[in-house]
Formats: structure tokens, sequence, C-alpha cells
């Protein structure tokens, strides 16, 4: 028998009607879409493996965004600027 522990995540109605929404939107990034999804998945009990495999993303990455979320809120969610631009190094003196 194997035991694997799953993480309870209660959304808060405001939040879990924004990540709904974001399902249904046609104009929103998709990896925005996803990360709403993993979160969705989880609160209606589905385990960390269960929801990379149906995401497309490994159990490190739902890890990763669920402490986004639960640390940042759904700002967490949202993309991030990587790096520099280059643009923006071109203006440096």
């Amino acid at each position: 028998m194997t035991y694997t522990r799953r993480p309870i995540v209660i959304l808060p109605p405001a939040d879990r009607l924004a990540l709904e929404r974001w399902q249904r939107a046609g104009s929103m990034a998709s990896g925005q879409v996803k990360r709403g999804r993993v979160l969705l998945l989880l609160e209606a009990g589905e385990g960390v493996s269960a929801v990379a495999r149906k995401a497309g993303m490994s159990r490190h990455h739902v890890y990763k965004w669920l402490r986004r979320y639960l640390a940042e809120g759904l700002d967490g969610l949202m993309d991030r600027r990587r790096g520099w631009s280059h643009a923006a190094r071109e203006e440096q003196p």
C-alpha cells in the first residue's frame, strides 16, 4: 500500500471564480490558464501526480505554482519577466 500526501487547497470563492473565468477566457496567456487549472484540480482533491499529468507539467512545477499562489495569491500565477531585455541593456550608461 502506497500512501501519498495530497496538499489541501481551499480557494476563497473570489479566487475560485477568477480561476474558473480564466479557463473560459480566449484571450489569456495559455500558461496562466494552465496554472489556474492546476489549482482548481488540487482543490478538487486530485493528487499532485495526477494534476501534473493532466496539466502537462512536472510535479515540481505543480508544487512551484502552489507555493507561489499561497505566497502571493493570484498575482503569483501571472507571467513574470525573465531577465533584462535587449533594449533595457542598451539604455544603461
